[in-house]
């Protein structure tokens, strides 16, 4: 069970019998969405093992950024705000599926300029599932590399808006 508008890894919910759905707090102005909870360590990206999922960052139809998402042991969430390890990918180190899924995504979508990102999983016995996509992106700030991607990240959309606001009107 996951607050629709959450972001972090906050208020997600494992919810698997009726007390610990009992234990959710109340709270008339959240709404929850439910999701399935698959098994999800079948990413196999050099030597990173465990529950992850895989997020890509696009802008202007392009990826501009990926990295996988670890949970830390015995967690179901792979966010960094939950303890979650982040391991920055080169395109080199998508996996086809993922960059076949992306595209069929991205055919769907009519406007190329827009920024957002996609999250994918992998179960453990090989599917891969698209979760879900986000249309406001997060910077994470947790260590040097999350702060050198963040900066790169941040100059390509100042440059991708220059470019939108220079460009002629038709």
């Amino acid at each position: 069970l996951k607050d629709q508008f959450g972001i972090g890894g906050n208020q997600i919910y494992k919810i698997t019998d009726g007390t610990d759905f009992a234990a959710v707090p109340y709270n008339p102005a959240t709404h929850y969405i439910l999701q399935p909870l698959i098994q999800a360590s079948g990413f196999a990206i050099d030597h990173y093992t465990g529950s992850s999922d895989l997020r890509v960052i696009i802008c202007n139809d392009q990826i501009i950024q990926s990295y996988l998402r670890i949970a830390k042991a015995g967690e179901f969430r792979a966010n960094a705000q939950q303890g979650g390890e982040l391991v920055y990918l080169t395109l080199d180190k998508i996996p086809t599926d993922v960059l076949t899924m992306i595209t069929e995504i991205k055919q769907r979508f009519p406007n190329k300029t827009a920024l957002y990102t996609l999250d994918f999983i992998k179960s453990d016995h090989g599917h891969l599932y698209f979760i879900e996509g986000n249309n406001s992106p997060g910077l994470n700030w947790f260590d040097r590399e999350d702060e050198t991607r963040a900066k790169e990240l941040i100059h390509l959309l100042v440059n991708n808006l220059q470019q939108l606001i220079l460009q002629p009107k038709h």
